[in-house]
């Protein structure tokens, strides 16, 4: 893991999937601790830090979903499992976007089926076949 601080609160990673993960989770409010035995998240700059330190971002976020305080956390934890995917993604992009919208779109389309109006009644096939009895 190769990360490079910069004045901002957003430290600077190597991977693509890490650095959108890590702009997402800034967005949402959560600060960075990097140090040499790993990083750690907190809820806001007076927030609990995850312990112990994480060697990746995605086990940082795993341990910020599951320690983080649940009022505070629950709110996110869709937009924090998208950030733990595009953590372990090489291109968030294809792997994990693209994915997204795809399933977005299918719900679109099933949404639009459900809605759509019924023209006409399917025919009844509820039919009743007789077979002839067997001499036993």
């Amino acid at each position: 893991m190769e990360v490079e601080r910069i004045p901002s609160p957003t430290p600077l990673f190597e991977r693509l999937g890490d650095q959108a993960a890590a702009l997402l989770l800034e967005s949402l409010g959560v600060v960075f601790k990097i140090g040499p035995a790993g990083i750690q998240l907190r809820n806001g700059v007076r927030g609990r830090l995850t312990k112990p330190p994480a060697e990746s971002l995605a086990d940082a976020v795993q341990d910020f979903i599951e320690q983080g305080p649940l009022g505070m956390v629950s709110a996110f934890v869709p937009e924090l499992m998208a950030c733990a995917a595009m953590s372990l993604s090489d291109d968030p992009f294809d792997e994990v976007l693209a994915a997204c919208q795809d399933a977005l779109l299918d719900a679109q389309v099933l949404a639009d089926a459900r809605a759509a109006p019924e023209d006409d009644p399917l025919p009844d096939h509820r039919k009743v076949i007789s077979f002839p009895r067997s001499p036993t």
